[in-house]
């Protein structure tokens, strides 16, 4: 069995419900790497940190053991006797690619990875003691370090001491509701700037009901790859004070994890993401995730079953008090759209398309619900006839009848040329954020000056997308007199 405590030993709680042994953290600290017996072969598993989630990684039939992750999180080292001999291998860290990298007649043992992945100690009984011995990843340049009378045995490479950064000392110090800004009247206003809207590329954000924890996206592109990048980012009030932004646990890799979406009373938080499901009916690229409230922050992420994933691409979460879960579902057919679905005891009803008046043509998507249900705000992308850019924002009323009317535009003091969306409301329906390019200086002209393209990195409103607030009060005043 693979326990879990404290560094002061409380805590102490077993994790999983496999039998293991041989336990290696990941580097970020999300999985655990172990063997765990099979008949007469010991493979290789990993687990969520929580025990959650068993994948088992080799089909060797043999006796493995002392796995570990690279640095890197690439490659996973190992010892093996399935070639005969205890020797030393490497595969991927999905478990495909296996390279030997020892071959001799004695046993080879106890691998680990040098703190910048180049090299690996190994203990070998080569000469006939245990002694120590490093080579490259790939197995050459296989060197002697020891020369004992007894046996030398597990070794451990002294780990690369870095001060990992806390609290930025230039973070301003903020208390207060929403980071300490002053909430906005019914002309939108950039939010915080400076502080979350940074320049960088911010795309909405969600508050937890106790206003004390924002969550929003970061979008960002890494060197030499095509593909766009979304982390969620926190956070929190603690001691009255907002800390600095900081990763949330499970992002910040390799996906696109965006339009976050906290429950009106707190207890779940979705988002949509393109990391995979690792179940057989959840094929699609886009899904929708839920991460439940737990002590401290949130647990990790699990995708919605079906009906809501599933079907086809989906993004746009969201949840009024009553339960009504809305979503947009992308298939690339006339099914596309904004759906909702009755959410009761952590069950979804089968899924309701909006009808034609709300699903706009050519396209409506993303939006959010209001907490008490009475509207839907939402994107809508180059309406005819009232549209002022590219995608736009609209709301839709239910009436006393319980229908959607047709499509407002929230105007021209909120939608622009370029591009408005991802709304999300605050818990007590004062407050509607939205991302845009409000007053985004200079930086759309033909002609731009050093200044225009500097600031694009360092300064919100110069050519990113950055988060905005305005007063609930403009949606009163869009509403249908009764």
């Amino acid at each position: 069995e693979i326990w879990i405590m404290n560094a002061d030993g409380r805590n102490v709680h077993r994790v999983g419900n496999v039998a293991g042994n041989g336990p290696y953290w990941s580097n970020d600290g999300r999985k655990i790497l172990f063997t765990s017996w099979m008949g007469s072969a010991n493979e290789v598993f990993e687990m969520n940190a929580d025990g959650s989630n068993p994948i088992q990684l080799t089909h060797l039939g043999s006796e493995i053991y002392w796995p570990k992750w690279s640095p890197d999180g690439s490659k996973i080292v190992f010892q093996s006797n399935k070639d005969g001999e205890q020797e030393i291998y490497t595969m991927n860290s999905d478990g495909n690619q296996i390279t030997q990298l020892t071959f001799n007649e004695y046993e080879d043992s106890d691998p680990g990875w040098s703190p910048d992945g180049k090299k690996i100690v190994f203990v070998s009984k080569r000469t006939g003691n245990l002694e120590l011995y490093t080579m490259n990843w790939d197995g050459t340049s296989q060197t002697k370090l020891t020369t004992t009378v007894q046996h030398a045995i597990q070794p451990d490479w002294k780990p690369r001491i870095t001060n990992p950064p806390s609290q930025p000392s230039d973070f301003p110090k903020l208390s207060g509701p929403y980071l300490g800004q002053k909430p906005p009247g019914t002309t939108p206003e950039l939010f915080a700037p400076g502080v979350i809207s940074t320049g960088l590329c911010e795309v909405t954000c969600a508050f937890a009901p106790e206003g004390d924890e924002i969550i929003y996206p970061l979008v960002y592109r890494k060197p030499h790859s095509p593909k766009v990048y979304s982390t969620l980012v926190t956070s929190r009030m603690k001691n009255d004070l907002w800390s600095a932004p900081e990763v949330l646990h499970f992002s910040g890799a390799k996906y696109m994890d965006g339009y976050p979406f906290i429950r009106y009373d707190g207890k779940e938080f979705f988002f949509q993401s393109d990391r995979p499901t690792n179940h057989p009916d959840l094929k699609n690229k886009y899904n929708i995730w839920r991460c439940q409230r737990v002590s401290g922050g949130w647990s990790d992420p699990e995708p919605l079953p079906l009906p809501i994933n599933g079907r086809g691409d989906v993004s746009g979460p969201s949840l009024s008090l009553a339960g009504d879960f809305y979503f947009t579902l992308m298939n690339g057919g006339p099914l596309d759209g904004i759906y909702a679905s009755e959410y009761r005891d952590g069950n979804f009803s089968e899924p309701r398309r909006l009808p034609e008046s709300v699903n706009a043509k050519p396209g409506a998507f993303d939006g959010v619900i209001a907490p008490d249900g009475s509207y839907y705000l939402l994107n809508v992308y180059d309406k005819k006839g009232d549209t002022f850019g590219e995608t736009d924002l609209y709301v839709t009323f239910k009436d006393a009848a319980g229908q959607w009317t047709p499509l407002i535009s929230l105007g021209g003091t909120i939608n622009t040329k370029l591009n408005e969306g991802s709304a999300m409301i605050s818990p007590d329906g004062k407050i509607i954020f939205f991302s845009g390019y409000l007053l985004s200086y200079n930086f759309f002209n033909d002609f731009l000056t050093y200044a225009d393209i500097l600031n694009n990195s360092l300064k919100p409103q110069y050519g990113n997308s950055d988060i905005y607030w305005v007063s609930a009060e403009i949606i009163e005043e869009l509403r249908p007199k009764e």
